[in-house]
């Protein structure tokens, strides 16, 4: 009793089909032991595969065939259950990334339920498997980590072995991670050299060894893209890099997503990571009979320490729905892309970025011309070899678009079903604008505009109605068809947003607060008006800001028929721009001012107003560097479905790049916003208030499903939008192209009223 037998035996196999994420090809191993008599003792049975792993010519490889890493951070977690999860919970979480084009995960921060690995195994994912070995807390200094304290050495040792007896023989197992944030030290360099031993068919790898050699491929942490280029381009240290967590999925994030993977796919020793990360850790609670999911902060007596909502950073939901992010991901990661060869759609080349399979797709495709299909088709049962570009021919018809803005879409959706995944589900899909439209308005009709002063009021008469403006600010209090007020109040200059995660990380709500309520000299706006040849009445209203650093013009000109033209204006006179300004230990220097969230104007319509149609990015939320998943077409929703959930309010809703947007009862009854540009709008049943927590968001627990949803609609129509980012969430800011300076801006766009 208690005696252990090593068995060894080797066997050659002809005609093996090889393991892969791709072609999770496995077999049934038994193992059967008998007692001297011959009799079964015991028996087990596992399903194994057979792959080959090597990192040469500076990358990892499977099979002879260098990786791009599409991967995901993974905690075990359930909304009602917390880190006990059953197997339903986890047939859900691989079904859900093997449809958003994800191929790895990483078990952060500790060996997982055995059926995941499982699964990881038989439905294919590659598997950083993850000692539970972690000492943040003590810190990185080699006299102070339990990483470098002898003492601890044989806790790090026997923490890992477990990990590789038990896990071993799982074919979805990529590699060995030695921990998590532990430091580095003597330890590591001893838990590296032991699982060399034990396991060489596969690699090893550290964070906090940096490049140290006690890691095989360089695995940094939340790496941003200039990092990333100069080891690229580096000569001195030769191995791959696979960011173990990266692009931080916190709230309304995942902005500049696209520049990782342009990287990625430019530098072949850049072969991807592990977003951080797949599942918001929160739990289902109740109260006045709405459920909500809470985060740090909503447990335990006032003052208990917490981290707040930092845990509430994954693509999905706590209950497993996607956030809008998670559809990006999709899109950037998609394993097909595509390009047109020519600019009327008929020559389109598909690269796949399958390493090991065959992809059969349909490919359905059709150009729009202004938002509507002119012309459409299906290519069935299109085979893609793995590695390899392949030309095709689209049978469009010839045909000229005029002033109309042509574009191509592209889906392609799978012929027959696969494990997991249906028949049709789609793979990948593209979009390409053909010709940029010329958006032109109807001219008006002749007829004069009547202006009337009433009080503290500017009302214009037109036909069948009235636009009143307030004399002091210069903003909407009112616009009137008939009997009907389709307007509550508007056209406010806007350069704030409620604050998400990220602009928390950079403590931005505290450096921006001027542009909170930036209008600070006392006294009304500077009003001059003109009469058009046509008759229509053209009123500006000109406001100083920031003390008198900068003007801010808002301009009406209103026609006969009620069509209204606004002009917003930013003219900085004085003051420099403070554009890089991030973290809290920061303070802007005198005479700078820091960047907007916004350009833009602040409207509350009417709670009658149920319905959003638009020509724009959609169906789903997007920001100004997160919009490759939202394609250019028209969408309805109703307006209670445009706000996003997130665990905790914030900025959100909003759609890109639209051309035009409806607002109306659902019978037809409302408004139109128009512009010669793309603008993006925001329209919810919350207001700016209740989505924001102010300077600091700790100071405020607040969450977004117990909010009560006002019955007046709030709407942005934003000139210029920031972005929201995703290189971490204590710190960093969006790319400079995504940002908006302290500088001039202007934009311009007309409303109307829509009738049946």
């Amino acid at each position: 009793a208690g005696d252990t037998t090593r068995f060894r035996s080797q066997q050659n196999l002809r005609g093996v089909r090889p393991w892969t994420a791709e072609t999770p090809h496995l077999y049934q191993l038994d193992i059967v032991l008998m007692d001297s008599n011959s009799e079964i003792m015991e028996t087990t049975r596992l399903e194994v595969g057979f792959r080959d792993i090597r990192i040469e010519d500076g990358a990892v490889k499977v099979n002879g065939k260098a990786l791009l890493i599409k991967g995901t951070n993974r905690h075990e977690h359930h909304p009602e259950t917390g880190h006990v999860i059953d197997r339903a919970t986890m047939e859900a979480d691989i079904q859900t990334l093997k449809a958003h084009n994800f191929n790895a995960v990483r078990t952060s921060h500790y060996p997982n339920d055995p059926y995941w690995y499982t699964l990881c195994s038989r439905y294919g994912l590659y598997v950083v498997d993850e000692a539970n070995i972690e000492s943040h807390g003590m810190g990185y200094a080699l006299d102070r980590t339990l990483g470098n304290n002898p003492d601890w050495k044989h806790a790090h040792l026997v923490r890992t072995a477990r990990m590789v007896a038990r896990d071993r023989n799982h074919a979805s197992i990529l590699c060995w991670s030695l921990g998590n944030e532990a430091g580095n030290g003597v330890n590591f360099e001893a838990t590296y050299a032991f699982v060399k031993a034990t396991d060489p068919s596969r690699f090893v790898t550290y964070e906090r060894a940096e490049q140290a050699p006690n890691t095989d491929v360089y695995v940094p942490m939340y790496a941003d893209y200039m990092h990333l280029e100069r080891f690229a381009r580096q000569k001195e240290d030769l191995r791959p890099l696979i960011q173990c967590e990266y692009a931080h999925a916190m709230g309304n994030s995942l902005g500049g997503f696209k520049e990782y993977w342009d990287l990625y796919r430019r530098y072949p020793r850049l072969q991807g990571g592990f977003i951080w990360d797949f599942k918001d850790q929160g739990l289902w609670e109740e109260k006045d009979g709405r459920r909500y999911l809470t985060y740090g902060g909503d447990y335990g007596p006032k003052d208990t320490p917490s981290d707040h909502n930092f845990l509430n950073n994954g693509l999905v939901m706590a209950d497993g729905t996607p956030h809008p992010h998670m559809l990006e991901a999709k899109q950037v990661q998609q394993p097909l892309q595509f390009q047109l060869g020519d600019q009327n759609g008929s020559k389109l080349r598909v690269d796949s970025e399958y390493r090991f399979r065959d992809v059969v797709v349909d490919l359905a495709w059709s150009i729009l011309a202004n938002g509507r299909v002119v012309d459409s088709g299906v290519l069935p049962a299109v085979k893609l070899r793995p590695n390899t570009s392949s030309a095709l021919d689209i049978p469009v018809k010839p045909q000229g678009f005029g002033d109309a803005e042509a574009v191509f879409n592209l889906k392609a959706t799978l012929t027959e079903a696969e494990p997991l995944l249906p028949a049709g589900h789609v793979l990948a899909q593209f979009q390409h604008i053909l010709s940029a439209g010329h958006p032109s308005l109807p001219p008006a009709k002749r007829g004069r505009v009547n202006l009337k002063v009433d009080g503290g009021n500017v009302v214009l008469s037109f036909d069948g109605g009235t636009l009143t403006l307030d004399r002091n600010t210069g903003e909407v209090s009112g616009y009137r068809i008939g009997d009907r007020n389709l307007i509550t109040g508007g056209a406010r200059p806007n350069f704030w947003r409620p604050p998400v995660d990220n602009d928390y990380g950079t403590g931005s709500p505290e450096h921006r607060a001027e542009w909170r309520a930036p209008f600070d000299v006392p006294g009304p706006a500077k009003m001059t008006n003109d009469r058009k040849e046509n008759g229509s009445m053209q009123l500006s209203f000109a406001r100083p800001i920031l003390g008198g650093d900068a003007v801010v013009t808002v301009q009406y000109n209103v026609n006969i028929e009620g069509t209204v033209t606004v002009t917003q204006k930013m003219q900085a006179i004085a003051g420099e721009s403070d554009p890089d300004l991030a973290g809290r230990h920061h303070e802007l220097e005198p005479g700078t001012h820091p960047n907007l969230y916004r350009f833009g104007q602040h409207w509350v319509l009417p709670a009658n107003m149920k319905v959003a149609e638009w020509y724009g990015r959609g169906p789903m939320e997007s920001a100004a560097d997160r919009k490759e998943a939202a394609m250019l077409g028209q969408y309805t929703l109703p307006i209670a479905e445009l706000a996003t959930p997130y665990a905790r309010p914030q900025y959100n809703g909003t759609r890109t790049d639209a051309r035009w947007l409806r607002l109306h009862d659902g019978e037809g009854f409302g408004l139109e916003f128009q512009s010669h540009s793309a603008f993006d709008f925001t329209a919810l049943n919350f207001s700016p208030e209740q989505l924001d927590s102010g300077p600091r968001k700790e100071e405020r627990q607040s969450h977004f499903r117990l909010l009560d949803p006002t019955d007046e609609v709030h709407l942005d129509i934003d000139g210029a939008s920031a972005g929201v980012a995703c290189i971490n969430s204590w710190g960093a800011l969006p790319l400079p192209e995504y940002r908006l300076p302290y500088q001039a801006y202007d934009f311009e766009y007309v409303f109307r009223p829509l009738q049946p």
